[in-house]
């Protein structure tokens, strides 16, 4: 948090009446004693953007009685970027044109009429930006996912049934299985974590380690960054 940036606004609310404006003062007041981070989204001209911040202080300024109340809110933001909408993109495993997936040394060719088993996440932001991927499905060994411009990889080494779900999130270099309680970044065997930078795409090639079943699934998706 040494270098994380500290941000400070004033907002009004304008109440129906003065009892809903006293009302509105004791919900601000609260909010500097919340421990977890809040998001924090601005619109302007451009667009809207949103970053995670730890709020310091709110101060309520005297409103003298009036429907009309004042707060000047102090907060620290320990990530200095701020994020536009995520995009995502999603694939199922490597298959050829009748549709059966198999195992494969990458890089690989594949006909046109197959599933390349690859998403392509694009960075429209001014600042790179880390990606966050889902799996879901059968995968008895687990699975690799390696970007294709670079080469480097994130290898989950750990057997999913069609039912589960797996988050990684790259940025914290997290990954958890179903709910965010249940960690498995142990598992995480390769972590060549990468960015998707500026104003660039990054294609990720989706690989099983073993035998699959049911429909597994890859969801990549990255933010727009901006200072």
């Amino acid at each position: 948090w040494r270098d994380a940036p500290a941000i400070s606004f004033s907002a009004f609310y304008l109440g129906d009446s003065e009892a809903d404006a006293l009302a509105a003062v004791e919900s601000l007041s609260t909010l500097g004693t919340v421990d977890e981070l809040q998001t924090l989204t601005v619109t302007d001209a451009l667009r809207s953007t949103s970053r995670e911040v730890s709020i310091r202080s709110v101060d309520v300024l005297d409103h003298h009685g009036r429907d009309v109340v004042e707060v000047v809110v102090d907060c620290i933001a320990p990530d200095p970027l701020r994020y536009g909408p995520e995009s995502s993109s999603s694939s199922g495993l490597p298959s050829l044109s009748g549709g059966l997936a198999f195992p494969f040394v990458f890089p690989v060719n594949f006909a046109s009429s197959g599933v390349p088993g690859r998403v392509v996440l694009s960075n429209v932001g001014t600042q790179a930006s880390w990606p966050t991927f889902t799996v879901s499905g059968g995968l008895a060994s687990g699975f690799s996912l390696v970007c294709v411009e670079t080469g480097q990889e994130i290898r989950f080494e750990f057997p999913l049934s069609v039912t589960d779900v797996v988050t990684i999130d790259a940025r914290s270099g997290r990954a958890w299985i179903n709910d965010e309680s249940n960690s498995v970044t142990g598992y995480v065997t390769v972590a060549d974590w990468w960015l998707v930078p500026a104003g660039a795409s990054r294609t990720v090639q989706f690989t099983a380690l073993g035998a699959s079943s049911g429909s597994p699934l890859l969801t990549g998706a990255v933010a727009p960054a901006y200072l």
